[in-house]
């Protein structure tokens, strides 16, 4: 896992579709939600991505407890 990984600021669940075009080059990228704040809507967020990473037999590894989170193949 030496590659180099680009970290996508999320700021909102509407911007998830970020992830969409980076997957479809590769199975490695990771997360920040740092600066979203609300609970709820972070909750979602990583329940998307978790789903994403079981659905393509990825994992995923909190870098950052504040917010940060790398998926990738193993």
């Amino acid at each position: 896992m030496n590659e180099e990984i680009e970290i996508i600021q999320i700021n909102s669940f509407e911007e998830l579709i970020k992830l969409k075009d980076i997957f479809e080059i590769q199975n490695r990228v990771g997360i920040d939600i740092r600066n979203i704040t609300q609970t709820n809507i972070r909750r979602r967020i990583l329940d998307f991505a978790t789903g994403i990473a079981f659905g393509r037999g990825l994992k995923i590894r909190v870098v950052n407890q504040e917010g940060v989170y790398l998926i990738y193949d193993f």
